[in-house]
């Protein structure tokens, strides 16, 4: 009896301890990236747990090997590679986050290398001196505060909202206060004014914008988009208190207002930029590519390829997220009905901008099911933001961007107008255009693209300040950036397409939109109503400084920076930088 007791503490502690690579690997890590990402990966989690599976596939595989006996430098070395990944991610992590744009590389630097060498030696050393015996018991009590771990962060993931009728199948709200006009507001993810109007003027056409006021010398006061949206959506600027408190208030100015006025509010947008309880109806552009496309888990690819830059060492992240990506596409073969085109699949690829113009496609197709009064629908396209994959007329080419960022920019643009126009001329088809207050506007400009007439190019700019360094970290990349695309057309506004030269800031939205409807704000805030300027002139807009609040992209908000912005020769242009103490 006690030879037998004594067999089976032996095999369990074997069982735990070949257990501890596979919980680090295939559960601990997925988990965590599901955790941290679990609002823009959908809530999909499916996506960790194929991983789950598969590590209880090799667990069988292994566990089987060892009953047929391994070398004992193997067994070894399995254990001490579990230890590696897991004490190599935690002292010398490269930080994975959503791609903006670019083509993500990992900066694999040196010192982060050598902190990784380090801990390889070190676990070598104890491998070569420590009995197999002993790290199997060492390994085992490891697996078993691992589990006791991994129980506490699956109690604690992130929960997909309740189900409800809400999704791209049952659509926006149908039911809406006759007495309200339609508001139709499009956030133009990144849209430069200058590239904007140009898109206007190639179309040869104004009548397509009857009744629009464009505002040329507009400006965001963010250069990112969670700040950009909290500030035009409550038309403030951050003066104190908590900065992640204020930009997660996002809901608590003109949505919330138009909500309390009667109206029904839909939402589509990323999750982690719009999502609310505010709005009657929220769903993505992810779901809309879903849905239209028949797709179940469309994040795989991506999923995979971040779950493997997190297993390889550092120096091979790069390598990895490709290694990853393949295995993503062969999962993805697996479980997806194969398209009859091509569909991004990776922000790397252009998923986002993809999903725009599936998302204006939809809305397009479908508006006329919808109300044709008292809703008000924001729509987020992530367009022309980057990667640069869709030509002017919105058709994938991943090879786009050799013809230049310029230009592969500009064709984006002109993607991103052309769909506005396809809206425009449906709400015209149903009747609902004139009645309609329509707003067309980004969060900030691009800031890789430059300016359109090539004067002050970012390779012609100096550093713009020490420690900022998006977008090339240029003046120029930043002052670009500051031009955000705004044009209005209010109710029954029958005037001509017209270009304004009113000083205007993003900040004015939420002001303009409640005056349009004859309703005052019912928060604070720092805008003003531009309803005179589209209506008549604009010398009764009071005049103010045009601000532009820089801080580092990654991290805290200092140093926050103040800008004056004017503009010369039909771009942005700094006058004056000063330094805004951080309270």
């Amino acid at each position: 009896m006690g030879i037998n007791s004594n067999r089976i503490v032996r095999i369990s502690m074997a069982f735990l301890a070949l257990l501890f690579p596979i919980l680090v690997l295939f559960v601990f890590f997925p988990l965590e990236l599901y955790a941290k990402n679990a609002k823009e990966l959908g809530y999909d989690i499916w996506l960790p747990t194929i991983f789950i599976y598969g590590g209880a596939f090799i667990l069988i595989f292994v566990s089987t090997l060892t009953l047929f006996g391994i070398r004992d430098f193997v067994k070894k070395a399995y254990l001490l590679l579990g230890a590696f990944v897991l004490l190599a991610d935690v002292f010398a992590p490269v930080q994975l986050s959503r791609l903006d744009g670019a083509s993500f590389a990992s900066p694999e630097p040196i010192s982060i290398t050598a902190v990784e060498v380090a801990i390889l030696v070190a676990l070598l050393a104890v491998g070569a001196v420590t009995t197999l015996g002993t790290l199997v018991r060492v390994f085992a009590i490891l697996s078993i505060a691992l589990i006791a771990g991994l129980a506490t962060v699956a109690a604690g993931l992130p929960v997909p909202p309740a189900e409800t009728e809400n999704s791209p199948k049952s659509g926006l709200s149908i039911n809406g206060r006759s007495d309200l006009p339609n508001i139709y507001h499009f956030h133009l993810d990144e849209m430069q004014s200058d590239f904007a109007l140009a898109a206007i003027e190639e179309m040869n056409d104004r009548s397509i914008f009857r009744g629009f006021t464009f505002m040329r010398r507009n400006i965001s006061n963010y250069p990112y988009t969670l700040s950009s949206v909290a500030s035009y959506l409550t038309g403030t600027i951050f003066r104190n208190g908590s900065f992640p408190a204020w930009r997660a208030a996002f809901d608590q100015g003109l949505l919330k207002d138009l909500r309390t006025d009667g109206y029904a509010v839909d939402v589509v947008g990323l999750p982690e930029i719009l999502q609310t309880n505010v709005a009657n109806v929220f769903f993505t552009p992810e779901q809309i590519t879903k849905y239209q496309y028949s797709l179940k888990h469309p994040q795989i690819v991506e999923f995979s390829g971040l779950l493997f830059a997190k297993l390889f060492p550092n120096f091979l992240t790069n390598e990895a997220l490709g290694w990853g990506h393949s295995a993503g596409e062969r999962i993805s073969a697996v479980f997806e009905r194969k398209a009859e085109s091509y569909i991004p699949k990776t922000v790397e690829q252009g998923v986002h901008p993809f999903q725009a113009v599936v998302g204006m496609k939809y809305l397009i197709a479908n508006e006329q099911r919808f109300a044709a009064r008292g809703r008000y629908t924001l729509f987020q396209a992530i367009l022309p933001h980057g990667p640069y994959v869709l030509d002017a007329n919105c058709m994938v080419d991943p090879e786009r961007a050799a013809v230049g960022i310029q230009a592969a920019y500009k064709s984006q643009a002109t993607c991103a107008m052309k769909l506005v126009v396809e809206f425009l001329q449906e709400l015209k088809r149903l009747g609902r255009y004139d009645d309609a207050i329509i707003v067309i506007q980004s969060d900030h400009g691009s800031g890789w693209a430059g300016f359109l007439n090539g004067l002050g190019g970012s390779e012609m700019s100096p550093p713009y300040h020490s420690g900022i360094t998006a977008f090339g970290g240029t003046t120029a990349a930043f002052e670009s950036r500051s031009m955000a695309t705004l044009m209005i057309k209010p109710s029954q506004s029958d005037s001509d397409f017209a270009v304004s030269d009113g000083e205007s800031q993003l900040i004015d939205v939420y002001p303009t939109i409640m005056d349009a409807i004859g309703h005052q704000p019912n928060r604070p805030h720092d805008g003003l109503s531009l309803l005179p300027c589209l209506t008549g002139s604009c010398e009764s807009i009071r005049v103010r400084p045009q601000k532009f609040f820089v801080y580092p992209h990654d991290g805290g908000i200092s140093p926050l920076l103040a800008n004056t912005v004017v503009f010369t020769a039909g771009h942005a242009v700094f006058t004056q930088t000063e330094t805004i103490p951080v309270p």
